[in-house]
């Protein structure tokens, strides 16, 4: 004799509601400390709503549940995607801000005046270029490095300047 399939469930039933608290404290430290547990478990009943809308012809309950689960791993893999890419802005914020803060402006100009003219200008580049150079293919089919971008620019030849060494070493 066969089984009969369980029907969908029209509403949270026990199971389902087990399965998002067990989900929630499982993989809440991946989305603290923008997600507490309780909103966890709401993302888990939203979850369960957009499923209901969107596959409620579904015939059996084991279809609907894995449906659901594949749903709600997606939602908590998303959340904590945008918690790290936040972490990252906040860290990289910091990190200008305490590189402003530790230099002396006018002790930084005397250290630039007093540098070769084709470091000062390579300076000048960076600042007024803040977006990645475009990098141009070469012959042999490999991109332009920032050295030879910026001593093409310069008018230089990239094999006698290292730019970005010389600049080090002309500070420190």
């Amino acid at each position: 004799m066969a089984r009969k399939a369980k029907p969908v469930p029209s509403m949270l039933d026990d199971g389902i509601k087990g399965y998002i608290s067990n989900q929630a404290r499982k993989h809440l430290w991946r989305v603290q400390p923008l997600y507490d547990y309780d909103d966890l478990v709401q993302e888990g009943y939203v979850c369960f709503a957009i499923c209901k809308n969107k596959y409620g012809h579904v015939e059996t309950a084991s279809h609907f549940m894995s449906l659901f689960k594949t749903t709600f791993q997606n939602q908590i893999h998303d959340l904590a995607s945008a918690r790290t890419k936040q972490q990252q802005v906040y860290e990289e914020e910091e990190s200008k801000e305490a590189s402003l803060i530790d230099f002396n402006a006018g002790e930084l100009l005397s250290l630039i005046s007093k540098l070769p003219w084709y470091l000062q200008n390579f300076i000048n580049l960076t600042l007024s270029d803040a977006s990645k150079p475009p990098r141009l293919l070469k012959q042999d089919k490999e991109r332009e490095t920032n050295n030879e971008y910026y001593c093409r620019l310069l008018g230089i030849d990239p094999r006698e300047y290292d730019l970005e060494h010389l600049l080090k070493s002309q500070l420190t």
